[in-house]
């Protein structure tokens, strides 16, 4: 059975806490921002970018590519950058069972 004023006395006594993961989680969004734009600013095309990691000395190996240059123009209009899959998920589990066959 449930008692909905030992849910509300329990919600009630976790409030603060569901606050302060919004808080933590809004700081964590605006640090990534800040690094993207950074990024952006530092490395405004691919080709400084890759020009910069092929003097690194450790990496992943991974080089930019032109959907780069296209981020950069989007993140200067101040929007979140998108890179889209091209296709769409009718549902999250759609989308695991497609990253887990991509992965593989």
């Amino acid at each position: 059975m449930l008692y909905a004023h030992k849910v509300t006395a329990a919600l009630e006594a976790k409030r603060a806490g569901f606050g302060s993961g919004e808080d933590s989680f809004a700081a964590a969004l605006a640090a990534y921002r800040g690094a993207l734009s950074d990024l952006a600013a530092t490395f405004p095309t691919s080709t400084l970018l890759a020009e910069r990691l092929g003097r690194a000395q450790m990496g992943s190996g991974a080089r930019p590519t032109a959907r780069y240059d296209a981020w950069v123009a989007q993140a200067s209009t101040g929007d979140l950058p998108l890179l889209p899959l091209g296709r769409g998920f009718a549902h999250h589990a759609e989308a695991r069972e497609w990253a887990e066959v991509a992965i593989r």
